[in-house]
């Protein structure tokens, strides 16, 4: 239901903002409060805050039916609609504890879709089996999510799983998944499960995120000649990763790889000027992502 209400969105033109239904109350008060949507979609079983916003229920054809008066059109065009509108807002826990919304337009989406494309999928099949690791309320979820603007499957993996690298091994394999996103600590636990040695299954891509690589799991990544494995850096506000590259091309030493495509990364001190080579300084990004 959520993949199907998502997409049901962005066709109205509109953009989305998931919640998790799990969040405290007042954490999901204060984002429905600041983000004002239109519309919550939601489904009969879940408790949400008490508030003003009109509910639809995309467990019952009633609700959806009795949100429009007007016969649905299944192909809406949205004239007004550009690359500059918003797609998404993901909430993040902010520096401060209180949660911030970071809005993503268009452009930014199908930048990252389509570095994807040339990158992290490009020697996957046409149509591909992808699987979708996070959930739908961080970015990465984009990963697997805009996947399906190129025709792939999307197979959603159970979270009672994903902490379980045996039975999420025997899920990939199941549904011979070609390409998947995971953290560096996830895909520790499948490792241990076997992936490298599995000869009935063996994934095209994995996208890795979230967080730093250590140095030994970093080496046999980097000596694996079958599966292609990435590593990937951004924050949210860059629209999920703002550099990327395959593994087994950046030598020995951990990195987060070059920036993709219409993006700039600059590494710069205090003073804002270029950081030489070896000295610490700060991240700046810019780009089509942010």
């Amino acid at each position: 239901d959520m993949i199907v209400g998502l997409l049901g969105v962005l066709k109205s033109g509109a953009a989305y903002v998931p919640i998790d239904p799990a969040h405290p109350t007042d954490r999901m008060a204060f984002m429905l409060q600041d983000s004002q949507p239109r519309a919550l979609l939601t489904q009969s079983a879940l408790s949400l805050p008490a508030g003003d916003t009109p509910l639809m229920l995309l467990d019952s054809a009633e609700s959806l039916l009795a949100a429009d008066d007007q016969a649905f059109d299944a192909n809406p065009l949205v004239d007004s609609l550009t690359a500059e509108n918003l797609a998404y807002v993901i909430y993040t826990s902010g520096s401060t504890g209180q949660s911030k919304g970071v809005m993503v337009e268009h452009h930014s989406v199908f930048n990252f879709w389509n570095v994807l494309t040339r990158t992290t999928h490009q020697h996957c099949p046409t149509p591909a089996t992808v699987a979708l690791n996070a959930g739908f309320f961080f970015d990465m979820s984009i990963k697997g999510i805009s996947q399906l603007f190129s025709g792939h499957t999307l197979v959603i993996i159970p979270q009672l799983l994903r902490a379980n690298g045996s039975e999420l091994l025997d899920f990939l394999e199941a549904h011979q998944v070609h390409a998947f996103d995971s953290t560096p600590s996830q895909l520790d636990t499948l490792l241990s499960a076997g992936l490298l040695e599995r000869s009935s299954y063996q994934p095209v891509s994995v996208l890795l995120g979230g967080e730093a690589i250590n140095a030994s799991t970093w080496e046999k990544l980097r000596n694996c000649p079958t599966i292609r494995f990435y590593n990937m850096y951004g924050p949210t506000e860059c629209t999920v990763d703002a550099t990327i590259d395959l593994i087994r091309d950046l030598g020995e030493k951990p990195s987060i790889g070059r920036p993709i495509a219409n993006v700039q990364v600059h590494v710069l001190d205090a003073r804002g000027e270029p950081a030489p080579l070896g000295v610490v300084g700060e991240i700046h990004i810019g780009g089509r992502g942010v």
